[in-house]
């Protein structure tokens, strides 16, 4: 009798009434089986009791599932559950007429909060029963279920029959038939649910057409109880074989007893290492696992271990050798034994994956033959070969994407004559290479873990997840006492396969002798930290994972198992491509606070996991410049910098282009943040410079940071760049504050180069990926030595990559498809001078001087002139590997440096032609590359107080000289003058030093002096200069979610100008001298306090006509603090306005 294949559920097609919910439909009933959104849950929180919630849903949207309020009447609650994070799960059946339907209803998940995060369950939208009455009765039900399973002819007698419209009838032995209704392709119709037997010992479900008599579904719920024996640990560990039952999915496609495959692994020995594909693993010279006994129909695999082999080296462990290193022949001997206990590991582990709080499951990769949810590929059971002929003293884990079957290659160990599928802690921590390479993927579902630091990670997840359930079953004993807990012991000896245990705490003291590993393969005391990448032999990435693996376990000691489990698994499934170890402390800080009920609760983490990462060099302030990286650079400081450093160049000593040139002054704002929630507060910090740049103000403060807050320096930092372009200036700013030191890394880099991001081209079946790129560099003469600078280039696969340098018609390959285990190129100089080659499978990024791989390429470009355009041309052999250049140069003294300083120079001459009343000034102006104006400020006092009209002093690079005629001074007066430049927005530039000069005094009696006799009659003249007035200003939230505020002017304008405002910030100061400077951190005793202005924006607006104006300030807006602007109108002849003064305070 032909049994009807599984219902299938298919997508819909988008809904307009729910455009952005995936919908899918029953073939069978056409009904809706699944709703959900794909960002986010269905409804928001709720306080309604989670029943209304779904059917509330329901109800509200009949378009989607097609259900009336009768339908919905209809559907009774049969069962409700609480799962451990506090989701509400319920299930509705679709009950018709008192008859219980036997596939249709719905699902509801609910959050412990209210929100609705998917309906499932395909109810029949109209639903009607055909007939109240089956046309076949109980006891013709259990005949034709009988039949369909084998059973027996002879029906037993009726024992019960339930007064229902289910007819719920009990026979003899217990067989038992009801009544239930099922949607079919031609509507619901009436069907036996029956409990039968065959007339052995196996019991199934089935279901028969009331009305026909046909077979609807048949399930079997009896499982073999088949057997096996294995090491639960090791055989040194647990020295007794376990005899356990194993559940039918391990073993459910034995065939007969004649090979160990189940739903989760097939297991096989490969000694001469022919690697089948997936589906071919019969055949060649493999050998398949059979059943001890019991074959076929109840087969067992209880083979015992023997370790009858010869010792005359002493080098097995006490419980004996399993086979023989001198006999190529000896591990046959336990092959099955070894094959089964492999098989039994690895499903156990599957299951132990499956469950909560890891919960890897079908939708998240897991490796099945058969997903029975639809979720996820299956058909990706695990490929366990045992006694595989590749090698020995190791073992693998291939994991391509979901959906493709995993290979897991077991080998023999020659140092014990032991065999690596006996222990666990092998087994385990191959298979969790599936977990890390399943859920740390990109796009397609592809790993990412390959990197030096990622794939050193994937070392460090394994040994974790396998002791973490060995420890949990009692096998491994973790007490209080750190150093106890060492993998690879029955393998490799006492002190395991890694250099220290992996529950060593950070200790520099070296307290503990087994954490400070043995000798000649650690050189480090106590546990591990971040930087000790750099000493933890990372040319093997189990060396290096030893960092992150200790981490983890101080993870599982300080928040307990469940707790580490559930937020190092959640930080892998939120982790970015290709990690370094800081990206997945930042992924599992996320998991922290997304799974926390609030700030602060019981449940609130992400203090502690913070402690955890600063113990271990991975604070706040730690960095590395590759996720390749094996220098990174730890810290362990809770303050860090909140993005890049700012760096402006202001007047007089920059030219205030917003660039940073050779020779210049600058100034850097950095803004600062706290990862903690409390107030950190004494915030300053010392910049140091290392290199060739000088600091001329190194100290700062920074106002209170903690509770998501975050600020800039109050006073800026200055520093001087050397002249030259040949080098980077690095710079260090250390900071200190209540919670101890964190230290922020700041570099200028003046050298010329391409800073443009390219993305490589990938290889196509016509040939290799080519990308080029060019920059063009400006010098004078021909090149004698020159150097190409690759300072970040990311790739996965440098042995892919060709690199050529293009000028002038001739080219040099620096780099040739070289043999190289890292990734990436940071910082790098192909110098054929240099007198380091480029070594094969080394670690981590190429970096450093090197030679190209023939030395002198690069003279090909000497006698060229400099000047020109330079291309760097990269094929790339390999596809699928994301390879980005961010960023090149060159190095070679011919180049000029880019831009140029545009200071202003000023001078100021002595005043002649003074009289009593009148005085010429006159100085000259160098206006250096850029439009700049001139004029004489003049008064009393050093504060001057009146100014000459601008005039232009143009643009170049010649000194042009200027006077002006004072008149109406007082006789015997000593006035002060000096010149001034004028750039953008009217500002003050540079000036000269003041000068002074002295009216010629009044002789004898004091007589009046004549009247001004006006040069000429009439009206009086027209001032020239435009004027401002009706100035205002208005302050605007420069944001939703920030307290700053965005600043607009609005004023009227007497002529066409450009109105310039430039905004500065009190800051309190003390004097020094006739400066006003910034407070030190210890103030001086009888300091005078001043007021500083500090710059803090700008912008102008031009008008065409003399009308009122308005001038906004960027977006960015202003902070709590008392401001001053200034406004300024300079019309089409150069002419500027007196400045008009506006002062307001942000509050």
């Amino acid at each position: 009798m032909a049994v009807a294949a599984p219902v299938q559920a298919t997508q819909a097609p988008p809904d307009e009434e729910l455009p952005n919910v995936d919908r899918r439909v029953d073939r069978a009933s056409g009904g809706v089986s699944d709703v959900g959104r794909p960002d986010r849950q269905l409804t928001a929180p709720s306080s309604r009791p989670p029943q209304e919630i779904v059917l509330g849903y329901v109800r509200a949207h009949p378009a989607v599932f097609g259900l009336d309020e009768p339908d919905i009447a209809n559907l009774r609650l049969v069962a409700r559950s609480v799962s451990p994070d506090g989701i509400v799960h319920l299930r509705f059946n679709q009950v018709l007429d008192g008859i219980w339907s036997f596939d249709s209803g719905i699902d509801g998940h609910v959050t412990a909060d209210g929100r609705l995060i998917t309906v499932s369950g395909a109810p029949v939208p109209g639903a009607r029963l055909p007939a109240a009455d089956p046309a076949l009765g109980a006891r013709a039900g259990l005949r034709e279920a009988r039949e369909a399973v084998g059973g027996p002819a002879s029906l037993p007698a009726t024992t019960d029959v339930d007064a229902t419209p289910e007819q719920a009838t009990t026979f003899a032995g217990g067989e038992r038939a009801i009544l239930r209704w099922s949607a079919t392709a031609d509507g619901p119709r009436l069907a036996w649910s029956v409990l039968a037997g065959d007339g052995g010992d196996r019991l199934y479900d089935v279901l028969v057409d009331a009305e026909r008599g046909t077979l609807l579904r048949r399930q079997s719920l009896t499982a073999h109880v088949g057997q096996a024996r294995y090491f639960a640990a090791d055989p040194l560990r647990t020295p007794i074989q376990t005899q356990l039952t194993m559940p039918l999915a391990w073993y459910d496609d034995h065939d007969g007893g004649m090979r160990l495959w189940g739903q989760y692994a097939r297991t096989y020995v490969d000694r001469e290492d022919e690697d089948p594909a997936p589906g071919a693993e019969l055949g060649g010279s493999r050998v398949q696992i059979p059943a001890s006994s019991g074959a076929p129909a109840a087969p067992d695999w209880l083979y015992a271990q023997s370790t009858a082999f010869p010792d005359p080296l002493g080098v097995c462990p006490a419980s004996g050798c399993t086979w023989n290193r001198t006999d190529q022949d000896s591990p046959a001997v336990n092959q099955f034994q070894a094959a089964t206990n492999a098989h039994v590991l690895a499903s156990r582990f599957h299951d132990h994956l499956l469950q909560a709080p890891i919960g890897f499951d079908e939708a998240s990769g897991n490796f099945q033959r058969t997903n029975s949810s639809g979720s996820g590929a299956g058909d990706d059971y695990v490929r366990v070969e045992v006694n595989d002929g590749e090698g020995y003293n190791n073992a693998n884990f291939s994991t391509p994407p979901d959906g493709i079957a995993p290979r897991m290659q077991m080998f023999l160990y020659t140092r014990r004559n032991v065999n690596g599928s006996d222990t666990a802690d092998i087994v385990y921590h191959e298979y969790a290479h599936g977990l890390s390479n399943r859920l740390v993927v990109n796009a397609s579902g592809s790993s990412t873990l390959t990197s030096i630091q990622a794939d050193m990670m994937g070392e460090a997840w394994s040994d974790f997840y396998a002791l973490d359930l060995l420890v949990h079953e009692g096998h491994m004993t973790d007490t209080a006492a750190p150093g106890e807990l060492t993998k690879g012991s029955y393998t490799s000896g006492p002190g395991g396969s890694r250099t220290k245990p992996i529950d060593c705490p950070v200790d520099p003291a070296g307290r503990t002798a087994t954490c400070n590993g043995a000798p000649l393969r650690a050189t480090v005391l106590g546990g591990y930290t971040y930087g000790d990448l750099a000493v933890t032999n990372n040319e093997s990435p189990h060396n290096g994972g030893e960092v992150w693996a200790q981490t983890l376990w101080e993870i599982r000691t300080a928040l307990g198992r469940q707790t580490a489990l559930a937020l190092i698994t959640g930080g892998m499934r939120l982790s970015v491509d290709n990690p370094s170890m800081l990206d997945m402390r930042d992924a599992i800080l996320q998991q922290a606070v997304a799974t926390r009920s609030a700030p602060g609760a019981a449940d609130d983490h992400y203090e502690r996991l913070w402690a955890i990462f600063r113990n271990r060099g991975m604070g706040a302030d730690a960095s590395t410049r590759s996720t390749s990286s094996t220098t990174p650079a730890e810290g362990f400081g809770v303050v860090a910098a909140a993005g890049p450093a700012t760096f402006t160049d202001p007047y007089p000593d920059g030219d205030n282009d917003g660039v940073v040139e050779p020779g210049e002054r600058f100034e850097i704002s950095q803004a600062l943040r706290s990862v903690i929630a409390g107030d950190v507060g004494a915030v300053s910090g010392r910049l140091t410079s290392r290199g060739s740049a000088t600091v001329e103000d190194a100290t700062a403060a920074w106002p209170l940071l903690g509770g998501g807050r975050q600020a800039v320096n109050g006073d800026p930092l200055a520093v001087r760049l050397a002249p030259g372009c040949t080098r980077a200036a690095p710079l260090t700013l250390a900071l200190s504050s209540t919670h101890g030191p964190a230290k922020a890394d700041i570099v200028v880099d003046p050298r010329p180069g391409s800073s443009e991001t390219v993305t490589l081209a990938d290889a196509t079946g016509s040939g290799p990926g080519v990308t080029t790129t060019s920059f063009e560099v400006a010098g004078s003469g021909t090149v004698t030595d020159v150097d190409l600078r690759i300072d970040e280039l990311r790739h996965d696969r440098i042995e892919d990559l060709t690199i050529e340098l293009v000028h002038g018609g001739a080219s040099a390959v620096v780099l040739d498809r070289v043999l190289w285990w890292g990734d990436d190129i940071i910082d790098a100089i192909f110098d054929s001078d240099s007198p380091a080659l480029l070594v094969a499978m080394k670690p981590g990024p190429i970096s450093g001087r090197v030679q190209p791989p023939v030395r002198y390429v690069l003279n090909a470009f000497d006698g060229l002139p400099v000047a020109g355009t330079w291309t760097l041309r990269i094929h790339d052999a390999g596809t699928g590997e994301r390879g980005v250049l961010h960023r090149w140069g060159l190095d070679s003294p011919q180049q000029s440096c880019r831009g140029r300083l545009e200071i202003p120079e000023v001078r100021s001459d002595a005043a002649d032609g003074i009289e009593q009343h009148a005085a010429t000034l006159s100085g000259a102006v160098t206006p250096n590359g850029r439009e700049t104006g001139l004029r004489f400020a003049f008064g009393t006092t050093a504060a001057y107080g009146a100014t000459s009209p601008v005039t232009s002093a143009g643009a170049g690079d010649a000194p042009i000289s200027a006077s002006f005629r004072l008149t109406g001074l007082k006789p015997g007066t000593t006035y002060h003058y000096r010149v001034e430049t004028l750039r953008e927005g009217g500002q003050v530039a540079v000036a000269s030093a003041d000068r002074t000069f002295t009216t010629t005094p009044t002789p004898g009696p004091r007589v009046d002096p004549p009247p001004i006799v006006p040069p000429r009659v009439g009206p009086p003249p027209i001032d020239p200069r435009p004027q401002i007035s009706n100035a205002r200003v208005t302050l605007a939230r420069a944001g939703r979610r920030t307290d700053r505020r965005r600043a607009s002017f609005s004023f009227t304008v007497s002529e066409p100008a450009k109105v310039t405002a430039v905004v500065t910030r009190a800051a309190p100061g003390i004097r020094k001298g006739k400066r006003c400077v910034a407070v030190p951190r210890r103030r001086p005793r009888g300091a005078k306090p001043c007021t500083r202005q500090l710059p803090a924006a700008s912008g102008t607006v031009a008008l065409r006509s003399a009308r009122r104006g308005t001038l906004q300030l960027p977006a960015a807006g202003l902070g709590k603090g008392r401001y001053t602007a200034t406004l300024t109108a300079v019309d089409a002849t150069g002419n500027a306005s007196t400045p008009v003064v506006v002062r307001f305070t942000v509050k």
